[in-house]
């Protein structure tokens, strides 16, 4: 890419998550991006709270970056199960960010996620607009939704497969989080993968906090995320089985049992397991303490 070509002005939005969601993964996405295009002007797009998460997150790792950085309030998608409640949501989100992006001349409109009704709303906006920038969106989870289809066929008529179904606007490519999600999408649904590019997610792990504990020779394994749907429940038992047959071992939960089922069942698996979201101070202290982390989803991906 020559320097012509680079764009002179990023948008990056974050149109779903609210709060500490996401908080430290999108500080380094934004960085990421920041870093890559060092003479553009950025702006940052998302929920009041999660900005304040995300701008904090930045200043403390690069104070220099976070400069160049406009912030933009956005109403994001609020939590509703109903498809016909959302969809005038995606659209309204979608809307507002166009418009960012439109006012401040952007030639990159990042979105480090997407629902996969968000994504249909996308491509109809992208469409029936026509903007005059690219777009590049992050999907999450992007493999659930493409293997069900090879489980039950009609599937494909249904969520994201059905999103790929839909023409691919020009301008409009795809992140995977991963070069193993990539080749996985590849085996099981080449055509969508053509509109995928690859990137390890990133993370902050700029230490204002230190990792260090007062059991300086405990091996520490550790699970990140959240309890419910991460697998955490191998994570649990995989826990309980190596203390019994080696108690000085420690697990720590790095993130929160987010549940009240998991609370109940859970509380006293790890050394340090909290039923309410970590800050993102307490978050690195226990990422930089573990020995090891614990992957308990398909291996394969």
């Amino acid at each position: 890419m020559t320097n012509a070509s680079l764009p002179r002005s990023v948008c990056v939005c974050e149109p779903l998550c609210r709060g500490f969601e996401h908080g430290l993964v999108n500080t380094a996405i934004l960085h990421t991006v920041l870093l890559a295009f060092p003479e553009a002007a950025f702006t940052f797009g998302g929920e009041e709270e999660h900005i304040k998460r995300v701008r904090a997150n930045l200043l403390a790792a690069d104070p220099t970056s976070a400069a160049r950085v406009r912030w933009e309030t956005v109403s994001i998608v609020p939590r509703l199960a109903s498809t016909r409640q959302r969809l005038p949501h995606e659209f309204r989100t979608l809307r507002q960010l166009f418009d960012i992006a439109s006012q401040q001349k952007a030639d990159l409109l990042f979105f480090c996620s997407a629902t996969e009704l968000g994504l249909f709303a996308l491509k109809i906006l992208l469409f029936s607009r026509h903007p005059s920038f690219k777009v590049v969106t992050m999907l999450h989870n992007v493999l659930l939704s493409f293997e069900t289809v090879r489980k039950k066929p009609f599937a494909r008529f249904r969520g994201l497969p059905a999103v790929f179904l839909l023409p691919q606007p020009a301008g409009l490519r795809y992140i995977a989080l991963g070069e193993s999600i990539f080749n996985q999408l590849q085996a099981i649904h080449p055509k969508a993968a053509r509109y995928f590019d690859v990137l390890d997610l990133p993370h902050e792990w700029a230490a204002s906090a230190s990792g260090q504990t007062p059991e300086q020779d405990a091996v520490r394994f550790g699970f990140l995320g959240v309890s419910r749907g991460k697998g955490f429940q191998t994570f649990a038992g995989l826990a309980a089985a190596v203390r019994a047959a080696e108690p000085s071992v420690r697990f720590s939960l790095v993130g929160h049992l987010n549940s009240p089922e998991d609370c109940a069942q859970f509380a006293g698996v790890t050394d340090d397991a909290e039923c309410a979201p970590l800050s993102d101070e307490e978050y690195r202290r226990r990422g930089l303490a573990l020995t090891y982390t614990v992957w308990t989803a398909d291996p394969v991906h």
